[in-house]
């Protein structure tokens, strides 16, 4: 299945405040793509139009699917991500959420929650753990491991590696390799070891 996401002189302003302007990007299946940039250029702004979180004040985004149009109401099926003002749900605790999650999506490995925990990297004990009392590093690898793990068309990653260690930087990768397969990545990043691997750089 081919996915394409095209951006057509795209702006984004906040009240009198333009952050991003005349942006045209189109995005394809099988490509592996970072958005960079220093921090307050517009990349967040940026995944936040192409997934939909965020309408432009001009231009505008559309999304195909095998050349057919997607309506912008329905882009969340085709869509994983990892953004950095995501939140789970605090009082579930990790067994609850990946049962929650597995019921409204489709997996790319095993959907069985015990298998879910093992291939995060999380112990049986941490499983039944409120995520509310998760440290900063584990729910960012639960949040980007599900983004990769979960069946989608585009996976967008805003800032991956925050708060990670270099055993969950290793993970990030092992399942970009395992999982990614021929589905669309962008990456938000101004750090070089977030974006390894991509071919396609854009500069915001």
């Amino acid at each position: 299945m081919s996915f394409s996401v095209v951006l057509e002189a795209c702006g984004k302003s906040f009240l009198d405040h333009w952050v991003l302007r005349n942006r045209s990007l189109d995005l394809h299946s099988g490509e592996r793509a970072a958005l960079l940039g220093p921090n307050g250029s517009g990349k967040s702004t940026f995944m936040l139009l192409i997934c939909g979180y965020l309408q432009p004040t001009e231009g505008k985004v559309q999304y195909f699917s095998n050349g057919k149009a997607i309506p912008s109401e329905r882009i969340g099926a085709h869509i994983s991500m990892c953004l950095p003002n995501m939140e789970t749900y605090q009082e579930f605790t990790l067994e609850q959420l990946l049962e929650f999650h597995t019921s409204l999506r489709s997996m790319r490995c095993s959907s069985k929650t015990d298998d879910l925990v093992a291939l995060l990297q999380f112990s049986s004990k941490e499983a039944k753990r409120q995520i509310r009392f998760f440290s900063n590093g584990m729910r960012q690898r639960l949040k980007l491991g599900l983004a990769i793990l979960t069946e989608s068309s585009a996976v967008l990653l805003d800032e991956p590696l925050t708060n990670m260690d270099v055993q969950g930087t290793d993970l990030y990768y092992s399942w970009l390799d395992q999982y990614l397969g021929d589905r669309l990545l962008l990456v938000a990043s101004n750090r070089a070891d977030e974006y390894q691997g991509c071919t396609r750089l854009i500069q915001v």
